[in-house]
């Protein structure tokens, strides 16, 4: 449909090397969070420090949920307009732990 929109941005943790970044997978969910979209489930995987993108999205509000090894460590809330683009970089202070560390990596991954 012509008035879909997008929601984009990228991810980062300041205190993270790039190398270990790069390993470390992030996934991006938008949850619907009113009567018209409840049910409706969009995502996509990132890495940290790097962009992501989900399109297509029906105007409304929703609730993104980004994870790092299966912890929710991004909650936020968005209203994506007709056609609007959101942009929402998601960073250690606007983090669900901001003063905390990241999760650990899956242990059967450590040391591979």
């Amino acid at each position: 449909s012509g008035s879909a929109g997008k929601v984009k941005g990228r991810t980062g943790w300041e205190a993270v090397d790039p190398k270990e970044a790069e390993a470390r997978v992030v996934l991006v969910y938008l949850l619907g969070d009113e009567a018209s979209n409840r049910g409706t489930e969009f995502h996509t995987y990132s890495k940290l420090g790097q962009p992501f993108e989900i399109d297509k999205v029906a105007p409304g509000k929703y609730r993104l949920i980004a994870q790092v090894s299966g912890e929710p460590v991004w909650e936020q809330t968005v209203t994506i307009g007709a056609e609007e683009e959101v942009m929402l970089d998601l960073t250690r202070s606007n983090s669900l732990i901001p003063s905390g560390a990241l999760p650990a990596e899956d242990p059967d991954r450590v040391g591979s």
